[in-house]
């Protein structure tokens, strides 16, 4: 099990992302699915193979497959606890704070979600018929539009 791990940054999902990496790590990729949007990625790995002083796990929401949405944010935590490329550490840490300035400006900005709805609920308003059966259709939760009967055409 543990050489199959190894394989993975060796010659399999990962190994694009630790090619030239100076310690051996041994993980695991994967994409959880998500029936609310994009699937997430993940990575799970430890280093250095032979003897282990690290493991990280990584998720990244709605980020699609974990070899390129989580791999890398893996490669840059290990880079960052054996101390390798450093400037790249601190331009990650940079990326963050700056990541996490945007989000609290997005958050301040935002208006008073109580008083104004958001646009979908808006477009939910508009598509909802004027009475809730307006015997225009009969609807079966299992068809689909085209097996959709119309009860106004058989009285006409």
């Amino acid at each position: 099990m543990q050489s199959s791990l190894h394989d993975v940054t060796k010659y399999g999902t990962a190994s694009r992302n630790f090619a030239g990496f100076p310690y051996d790590i041994a993980g695991k990729t994967g994409t959880a699915e998500n029936s609310q949007g994009r699937d997430h990625g993940w990575f799970v790995g430890y280093g250095p193979f032979e003897n282990p002083r690290i493991c990280v796990a990584v998720i990244v929401e709605q980020g699609g497959f974990g070899a390129s949405s989580a791999v890398p944010i893996g490669r840059m935590i290990l880079e960052a606890y054996f101390k390798i490329n450093e400037d790249r550490a601190k331009q990650w840490a940079a990326y963050q704070d700056q990541q996490a300035q945007q989000s609290q400006q997005a958050q301040q900005n935002q208006p008073d979600q109580q008083s104004q709805p958001d646009q979908q609920s808006q477009q939910d308003q508009q598509n909802q018929p004027s009475q809730p059966y307006n015997n225009e259709y009969i609807r079966d939760e299992q068809s689909s539009p085209s097996d959709r009967q119309s009860i106004n055409s058989s009285d006409q």
